[in-house]
């Protein structure tokens, strides 16, 4: 089974904003990765601009989301529309 993961990842802690305060630490999207492996092959999906061409090339069979806010519009909500066409 190929199972999409769709994530935010935090960039360097430069900052003191809260604007990346739902995004995730590269060690925990790891730990998600890697718990998920169980049950299939991970494909990375980065819930960026190009989520909607990234989850058509990757042709999983589920998505496993924990996308956070994005800055412009909310992933957690734009990934599972985009999952559903």
């Amino acid at each position: 089974m190929r199972i999409g993961l769709a994530y935010n990842e935090k960039p360097d802690a430069t900052s003191a904003s809260d604007a990346y305060a739902e995004w995730d630490d590269p060690s925990t999207i790891d730990a998600v990765e890697q718990a998920l492996s169980l049950f299939g092959t991970v494909v990375r999906l980065e819930a960026d601009e190009f989520f909607p061409q990234k989850l058509s090339l990757a042709h999983p069979d589920i998505v496993f989301n924990m996308a956070g806010d994005c800055t412009a519009r909310a992933a957690s909500r734009t990934s599972p529309r985009c999952v559903s066409i």
